[in-house]
């Protein structure tokens, strides 16, 4: 009994030691944890935010770009129609500051930086001082009005975290410093949400993106056409139209194409005569637009193709939001995609695709182009000039023309290929059957004769 005593105390006394030894290292642990902290942070480190880009770029996203221009149109609206508490409230507080304005003479300060502000503001070119949530923004836009345009440029900061947007009216000098990053200003900046200054942001569709890079260059085409045509890709504009004056022609010839296509410059009743008159002119509009588009996205860029109502092809290779170049037809230079597609088709596929592109120059006005895929010996028989050719081409096809094949035949390496041509427009209701013989050549070259 007095050995199971012993026993029992021993036990005891261990588990003892090894408690108290216990208490000692959690003791000791935790005074190492706190020693690691030792010096508590600063108001300035406890109040660093995450560093930002301050770097320009060009505004990538459709969305945000149009979010914009909306934005404008609303401020310049208010300035049109005179009203002084929502240009007030737009306005930056900086802007108030610097020109100690009040609301009753805010309307008479900021209209006298303009010529007038009766048209309608359009974007040019947007570019975005990055930030996590409070971006600053570098406009050029295009005061318009019957075809009349006054370059604008502005400051827009919008505050991510409420959605209130404010606008700053700038110099064109002071654009040009902010967007080559020779003037900076800091992203932090309030903006309190007031009754004219939510932001709502606009989400675009594809079929929407595709109509707003089309309508652009349509409108820049009829109305600014150093514009469009300084936007041609460079290599395609070297080798379709080598002046302006080419271009020039190409554009006078497909007038009457491109104004069915402004809806945005509709007439007015005050614009005629007589009611009579407007009503005349209602009922003969016959508005197109694009038929088909796609849009298709590579490491190096994006491309919007679209094709309007006649068949004409508009490729806009983009950089950014309204940054494109254009190509307008599928035949001047070889395109990556449209020869991995021509590589992939049979000869007789070929042949038929080589026949549309024939088409699609004389519809375009590109007799040359047309001129010189025909055979020599038939050029020598039939048409000894151009001007010839050309003359032919017009008695005999459509301004606009469909294209039907027909029967094929090959003999050894010539391709026949039989071709019903109608009235694209619909307008002429006869028809011309033609048989065209075609050679392929190397790559995507081929030359060609058709019966007369």
């Amino acid at each position: 009994m007095n050995q199971l005593k012993k026993w029992i105390i021993l036990l005891s006394t261990i588990c003892v030691i090894l408690i108290i030894a216990l208490i000692v290292i959690l003791s000791n642990f935790t005074q190492q944890e706190q020693n690691i902290y030792v010096d508590p942070p600063t108001s300035e480190e406890e109040q660093h935010e995450p560093e930002i880009n301050q770097k320009i770029s060009f505004v990538k996203s459709e969305d945000d770009f149009f979010t914009l221009e909306k934005q404008l149109q609303n401020y310049f609206l208010y300035l049109k129609v005179e009203n002084q508490e929502a240009v007030y409230n737009l306005l930056a507080d900086s802007y108030i500051q610097d020109h100690q304005l009040t609301k009753e003479r805010v309307i008479d300060f900021v209209k006298q930086n303009y010529q007038s502000v009766q048209g309608t503001i359009f974007l040019k070119q947007a570019y975005v001082r990055d930030s996590i949530v409070k971006p600053i923004y570098y406009v050029c836009g295009s005061l318009e009005e019957n075809q009349r345009n006054t370059d604008v440029y502005m400051v827009v900061y919008w505050d991510g975290e409420n959605g209130a947007y404010a606008v700053r009216p700038i110099e064109k000098s002071q654009y040009e410093q902010y967007i080559s990053e020779n003037l900076k200003e800091e992203n932090k900046y309030e903006i309190s949400t007031k009754q004219y200054n939510k932001l709502e942001r606009m989400i675009l569709s594809e079929e929407d993106k595709a109509i707003k890079y089309f309508k652009s260059y349509i409108k820049n085409a009829l109305y600014h056409v150093e514009t469009a045509y300084a936007s041609l890709e460079k290599e395609y504009q070297q080798k379709r139209f080598a002046t302006i004056e080419n271009y020039q022609q190409y554009i006078k010839v497909r007038k009457a194409q491109l104004l069915t296509m402004d809806t945005d410059n509709m007439k007015d009743l005050k614009d005629f005569a007589t009611e009579e008159e407007y009503t005349n002119y209602l009922n003969s509009l016959r508005f197109k637009s694009i038929e088909k588009y796609q849009f298709s996205t590579t490491s190096n860029q994006k491309q919007c193709i679209c094709i309007d109502s006649y068949g004409n092809y508009y490729i806009f290779n983009i950089t950014g939001a309204m940054q494109y170049t254009v190509i307008l037809d599928t035949y001047t230079i070889d395109l990556p995609e449209f020869t991995a597609k021509y590589e992939q088709a049979t000869d007789e596929e070929k042949v038929l695709m080589n026949i549309q592109k024939f088409f699609m120059a004389i519809d375009n006005g590109d007799y040359a182009y047309a001129y010189n895929k025909l055979d020599a010996t038939f050029k020598a028989n039939n048409f000894a000039t151009q001007q010839e050719f050309e003359t032919y081409v017009k008695n005999t096809f459509f301004a606009s023309n469909k294209l039907a094949s027909g029967t094929a035949e090959k003999q050894n390496d010539i391709y026949l290929y039989q071709i019903t041509i109608t009235d694209k427009t619909e307008v002429k209701k006869e028809s011309v059957t033609k048989t065209f013989v075609m050679k392929l050549k190397e790559g995507t070259d081929f030359v060609m004769s058709f019966s007369k």
